[in-house]
C-alpha cells in the first residue's frame, strides 16, 4: 500500500507527464502542417484541405492546452474541459489519419512502380511520422487522463497491454494488405498476390487471437497455454516478415505494411520470451517447493541419538 505522501507525489506526476504529451501533440502537429503544405505535390482538393484542417486544429488544441496548463491550471488540469478537448482532438486524428495514410490520396503514402509490380511507399516522411506521433500522443493523453476518473490503465497487467497492442498492430497489417490487394491484385494467381492474401489472413488471425488473449490472460496468464498461443503467433509472423517484406513482397518498401509487420514480429517475440521465462520460473518454483517438503534422510549420528525417520529426536524410554 502506498502512503498518503506517495499518493500525493504520484498525483503531482500525472499532470506533468500529460503536459509533456500536450507539448508533443502541438509540436508533432506543427511539423505535420509544415511538411504537408510545403510538399511539392500539394493540391487544393478535398483530401489535402481536410489534412490541413485536421493538423491545424490539432496544433491549436495542443497550444491551447499548453497555455492552459501554465495559466489556468486549476480550472483546466484534470477537469472535464481537458477531457473534452483531448477527446475532440482524438476525433480529428481518428478521422484524419486514414486520409493521410490512404495511398490513393498520395499525401503521405502513395504508389510506386518497381519492375513489373507496384508497391505502397512513403512519399512524405515528415508528415507520415509526425502524424503517427501526434496520434499516439493523443492516445497517451486520453489513457493517462483516465486515471483522474479512477480508471488507472497502468494497473492493467503488462502482458494484457502487449496483447492489445499486438491486436492493434495486426489490424493495421490486415487493413494495409487488404488495400494492396484491392489496388493491385484483382486475382490471386500471381505469387505477389498470394503473399498479399497471406498478409490479410495473418492480420485477421493476429487481431482475433490478440483480442481473445486480452480477456483470457486473466484466466490462463503465465500458463503453458498462453505460451503455446504466443509461440504460434511468433512463428506466423516469422513467415509474415519473410513473405511480406522480402523478395519483392507487398511490404518491401517502408510504409504501414512494412513497419507494422515487423512490429507484430517484435511484439510476438517479446511475448513469447516473457512467457518462456514465466513458465520456466513457475516450474522452477514448484520444483523447489516440492524439494523443500521432503526432509533430509537421517544420518548415522541421528539414528544413534534416537532420531526418528524424519530426523526428529525421540525420547528414550
Amino acid at each position: 500500500m502506498m502512503s498518503s505522501a506517495e499518493d500525493q507525489a504520484e498525483q503531482l506526476k500525472q499532470p506533468e507527464s500529460r503536459f509533456v504529451a500536450w507539448i508533443s501533440l502541438m509540436v508533432f502537429s506543427a511539423i505535420a502542417i509544415g511538411a504537408h503544405i510545403s510538399w511539392d505535390a500539394y493540391s487544393y482538393d478535398a483530401p489535402d484541405k481536410y489534412v490541413t484542417a485536421c493538423t491545424s486544429i490539432s496544433m491549436i488544441i495542443g497550444l491551447f492546452s499548453v497555455v492552459s496548463y501554465m495559466v489556468f491550471k486549476e480550472a483546466f488540469v484534470g477537469k472535464y474541459a481537458e477531457s473534452a478537448i483531448a477527446f475532440l482532438s482524438m476525433i480529428f486524428w481518428t478521422a484524419g489519419l486514414p486520409v493521410i495514410m490512404n495511398p490513393n490520396n498520395a499525401i503521405a503514402v502513395g504508389k510506386a512502380a518497381v519492375d513489373d509490380t507496384y508497391v505502397f511507399t512513403i512519399l512524405n516522411a515528415n508528415l507520415y511520422f509526425m502524424a503517427w506521433g501526434a496520434f499516439l500522443s493523443n492516445v497517451y493523453i486520453l489513457g493517462h487522463h483516465a486515471k483522474d476518473y479512477g480508471h488507472d490503465l497502468s494497473k492493467i497487467h503488462r502482458k494484457t497491454q502487449f496483447w492489445f497492442l499486438f491486436a492493434m498492430v495486426s489490424i493495421v497489417v490486415m487493413a494495409s494488405s487488404t488495400k494492396y490487394k484491392k489496388e493491385f491484385c484483382p486475382t490471386t494467381t500471381t505469387y505477389d498476390c498470394k503473399r498479399t492474401v497471406f498478409g490479410v489472413v495473418l492480420g485477421i488471425f493476429g487481431f482475433v487471437i490478440g483480442m481473445i488473449m486480452c480477456v483470457a490472460t486473466r484466466y490462463i496468464g503465465g500458463t503453458i497455454i498462453e505460451l503455446i498461443v504466443s509461440a504460434i503467433l511468433f512463428v506466423s509472423y516469422c513467415f509474415g516478415v519473410g513473405f511480406i517484406t522480402f523478395g519483392g513482397g507487398p511490404g518491401t518498401f517502408i510504409g504501414n505494411l512494412y513497419l507494422f509487420t515487423w512490429g507484430g514480429f517484435g511484439i510476438s517475440m517479446s511475448l513469447t520470451m516473457t512467457l518462456v521465462k514465466e513458465v520456466l520460473g513457475l516450474r522452477a518454483m514448484s520444483f523447489g517447493a516440492d524439494d523443500s517438503t521432503v526432509p533430509p534422510p537421517p544420518t548415522l549420528d541421528d539414528i544413534n541419538n534416537g532420531a526418528g525417520p524424519n530426523g526428529q529426536v525421540t525420547a528414550s524410554v
